[in-house]
């Protein structure tokens, strides 16, 4: 490794592996994008099928489509709503990437 003047090394950072701080962001980001996802396709298919029930008078290719169309908008808008929400850090005594010391302990 090259020295600067004064003794100085620089610091050497690894990129080969991803923070403790960014994996567990990047896990409870993605759970909560497949979460809001999959709620929010059967909210979205049920409440477009009764919309379409309702418009349509019957079963027929109505009420279907807009059973698929409040699958595919529920769902875009509840991953959005998920993924958004696992944004912000958790609680400090719920968060796993932190060691026992810097957990709240009683007693301690």
């Amino acid at each position: 490794m090259t020295t600067v003047t004064g003794g100085y090394r620089p610091c050497m950072e690894r990129t080969d592996r991803p923070r403790t701080s960014d994996a567990s962001r990047t896990r409870r980001t993605s759970r909560g994008i497949l979460v809001g996802a999959t709620l929010g396709i059967i909210a979205g298919a049920a409440i477009g099928l009764v919309i379409g029930l309702l418009i349509n008078e019957g079963w027929g290719a109505g009420a279907l489509a807009a059973a698929l169309a409040g699958a595919i908008f529920g769902g875009l808008l509840a991953a959005f709503w998920g993924g958004m929400s696992r944004l912000e850090a958790p609680p400090r005594s719920e968060d796993p990437s932190r060691g026992p010391q810097d957990r709240d302990v009683p007693g301690a």
